[in-house]
């Protein structure tokens, strides 16, 4: 007699391909459902834009400007703590003024 596998193994198996095949399912619908809203909303691309949106948009003069501005966006994401220090003693003072418990500042400050 040919042993069967496990009832176990074969549920973790089904488990498996069924949650793959929900994954899938469910990139695919996120896809057609924010193509369908793009064209909901925007419709097709007139062709006087078409004509400007090819090529080059910005000049250097913008790249440098925006550059470092999306760096420091970048930096200050992930380590926020300097903009947070800075203003924890005004904060703290207003929030003195005003009579309030200084709750919200996650210690900064303190």
């Amino acid at each position: 007699l040919a042993q069967s596998p496990a009832p176990q193994a074969w549920a973790d198996d089904t488990a498996a391909a069924t949650m793959r095949l929900n994954r899938q399912g469910g990139l695919a619908a996120a896809a057609y459902s924010l193509a369908a809203i793009r064209h909901v909303l925007f419709g097709e691309l007139p062709e006087r834009w078409r004509a400007a949106l090819t090529g080059r948009d910005l000049i250097a003069r913008e790249w440098l400007t925006l550059l470092p501005l999306a760096a420091l966006v970048v930096v200050l994401g992930f380590y926020p703590a300097p903009v947070l220090n800075a203003v924890s003693t005004g904060v703290a003072d207003l929030l003195e003024l005003m009579k309030l418990a200084p709750v919200g500042l996650g210690g900064v400050g303190r």
